[in-house]
Order: structure tokens, then sequence, then C-alpha cells
């Protein structure tokens, strides 16, 4: 008697693979990318997201989490729960380290006296490096200016006045190591010659309006600017000629132009920008225009249009004379900026007013939206066309880079 033979059973389902770990490279190029995030509570919350994610996170964001200490006027009071940061590093010492970063301005007594244990861990921060817009009066300050670890490097401030020239002198130990100063304002009657804890610094930026008048009077003094300055910024909004201002300033290695303006006070600045570029001194390797301008563009019923709607034709046709100006001899160009519109940028690369001997170029914001398309953008034709593979025979690194804004 004949049996069939019974059915196969069907294959076995395939086990299924374990997910594959993201290679720790690219653990580390995320986190670093969120350290990008101009809205400091927006980082914070990204950071703080991450040290959950898994314990491969955990260690690169509390990095960056903790970088920046916090401790404003404004910030206490939108709440106790923003100063968890401060009491998480006053509860876990191993975690200073990580502080670079601190801003804090009017504090007063009070503080100190509801919170001996933040204030006093402004003593035990190894790592500090930056100061941003100091009360020079704060007690959280004293207490961080007695630490025998504490060196600033750079110090971000609204004005260097009397004050802080003060506090500068009475702590020579921590400023020694000062290299870079950023001021926001430019008064006359702020400087009436270099203070001398100012000699050493090799970075000075004004980020915003600054009066040429102002320059001028002060470069009258022939000790003002640092002797061995390398890297000086002026503003968007710069009013008036401050080109004679490098006359002194033969061992500068990089020119720049930050902040932002209006779309009216970049017109009007437009000119005197030129003149700036146009007296760099030959030591200048490269030019930096890291700004942006602001865009109020109404429509017929009151409301705003956004910047993608307007920008292109707000801006001012003499941008071209400021990429025009810009030195042949440089090595290096940054433009993270929508001061100009990408179409001009190409066509200044493919002219005879590209430098001579740029060996790379950094774009970003606006720049870098239109500029990439043109580079590595599908069915780009004519003159444009020829740009990328020009950039590339002559050996221009082009990097793309968030803007800061």
């Amino acid at each position: 008697m004949q049996h069939d033979s019974p059915p196969a059973s069907p294959p076995a389902a395939p086990t299924p693979r374990p997910p594959r770990r993201l290679p720790d490279e690219l653990v580390l190029l995320i986190v670093e990318w969120c350290a990008y995030f101009e809205n400091d509570d927006e980082r914070k919350r990204t950071f703080a997201a991450l040290c959950l994610v898994s314990r491969r996170y955990e260690p690169a964001a509390e990095r960056h989490l903790y970088s920046r200490l916090t401790l404003t006027s404004e910030v206490l009071d939108k709440g106790a729960t923003v100063t968890s940061a401060a009491q998480t590093l006053a509860r876990r010492p191993e975690l200073r380290q990580h502080v670079k970063s601190a801003a804090f301005d009017e504090i007063g007594p009070s503080f100190v006296e509801e919170h001996p244990s933040v204030a006093a861990l402004f003593l035990l921060l190894p790592n500090i490096e930056e100061l941003v817009k100091p009360y020079w009066d704060s007690p959280a300050l004293a207490c961080m200016l007695t630490s025998a670890q504490a060196r600033i490097r750079r110090l971000v401030v609204d004005r260097f006045d009397i004050d802080a020239d003060m506090v500068l002198e009475a702590h020579p130990q921590v400023f020694s190591a000062l290299r870079e100063l950023r001021v926001e304002r430019l008064d006359e009657a702020a400087w009436y010659e270099l203070p001398r804890s100012l000699r050493c610094i090799k970075t000075l930026a004004f980020e915003h309006t600054v009066h040429a008048d102002n320059i001028m009077w002060l470069d009258q003094n022939e000790t003002f600017f640092p002797p061995d300055l390398k890297t000086l910024s002026f503003p968007l909004r710069l009013v008036g000629d401050a080109s004679s201002a490098l006359d002194d300033c033969q061992q500068l290695r990089q020119l720049g132009v930050v902040g932002e303006a209006s779309v009216s006070e970049y017109a009007a600045a437009l000119p005197q920008l030129v003149k700036l570029l146009d007296a760099t001194p030959p030591s200048v390797l490269s030019i930096s225009i890291d700004a942006r301008l602001r865009i109020y563009a109404p429509d017929s019923e009151g409301r705003v249009a956004t910047e993608q709607d307007v920008l292109p034709v707000l801006i001012p046709s003499a941008s071209t004379n400021l990429l025009g100006a810009i030195p042949l001899d440089i090595e290096h160009l940054s433009l993270v900026t929508d001061c100009f519109r990408a179409v001009d940028v190409a066509i200044c690369l493919l002219s005879t007013r590209r430098p001579r001997a740029l060996k790379t170029l950094r774009i970003g914001g606006d720049v870098a939206r239109g500029l990439g398309w043109i580079l590595y953008g599908e069915g780009v034709t004519g003159r444009y066309a020829a740009l990328r593979g020009q950039l590339e025979r002559d050996g221009v690194v082009v990097t793309s880079v968030p803007s800061r804004w």
C-alpha cells in the first residue's frame, strides 16, 4: 500500500538580525551638529534628549549640555527649573570639567544666599575659558575670579569700560591667557588708549554699530590696537570710513565682517565696507563675512513675507561691489551670510575677480543654499555648469557650514 509522503514543512523564518549599530563616528557627528543650534533653550533640550537615547550618546551629549553655564537675570526670571543645569553641576562634580563658558550678569547677593551650592561651584570650574557679558559686581563672578584654576581666553562684553579694566588688572593670573575680545558697541569714552590688560589679545571684534569717527579718534593713539593682533572684525552696520584704522595692523591675518543689519543699513554701509576691504593689509590671508540681513517686507495686508519670498529682491545691487573688493591675494574666503545673491557669488568665482591663490571656500546661510545647487544640483547648464569643475581643477576646497543665526 502506497502512502503519500507528508507535505514538506515551510522553510523556517530567518532569524531577525539585531539592529545595526551606528558607527561611533556618526554618533559623534550627530551630537556635534546639534551644537550649532543658535537658540540656547532648543540646544539644551536637544542635548538633554540625546543623553537619554543611549549610553553611547550620553558622554558626548553631556559634554555639550554642560559646556555653557548660563545664570543671567533674564534666565532666572523664567523660573527655578532653568537653573537645573547649575544645580546638576553642583551635585555632580565630575561634570564640571565640561564647562567652558559662563554667562551671568546682575545676580545679586540674594542668589548667593538662596543657592549657596550653585554659587560655590564657580570656585570649581577647572576648564572655564569664556565669559559672556559679565556684570562686574556679580558675587558669582567674584567667586570664579578667586579660583586658582580659572584662565579666561575669550571675553564677550557690551562695552569694555573702566570697570572691566579694573577687574582684569586686579586678576592678572586669571586673564593672563586672554586672546580674544568681542565688543558689541564702541564708544569714544570707552578707551583713551588700549588698556594694558588687553595688549596680548590676538582677536578683536566689534559686533554691532561702530562709528568710524570713534575708531579714528581711538587710532590717533598709536598704542590702541594690540601689536600682535591677528584677527579683526567690523560690524555690518559700519558708519563712516574706517579704512585708515588698518594702517597699523601689519600683522593681521584675518579680516571679517560680522553682525546683522536691516537692508537699508546694509545699503548705507556698503561703500564704507568696500573701502575697508580695499585697504586690507597685504598680510591678510583670510576674509570672512559672517553676517545676516533683517528682512521686513509687509505685503498689501500688512503681513510680513518670508525671507525666501523677498530676499532676492531686497539685496542691494551694490553688494556686487563688496564681492569685487575682496583682495586677490587671500587664500581663504568665508561667506556664511545672506548678504549676497548666490548667482553673484558664482559670477565672481568664474571671473578674474576670484582670488588667485584661493585654497578654501567656506559657505553658509542663503549663499550655501543657492551656491550649493549651482555646484551640485542636477540640470545646471550654461556658464554656471563649469564652476564646480573649475574649482576642483584649481584645488579649491568648498565646505558648507551651518550659520550661527
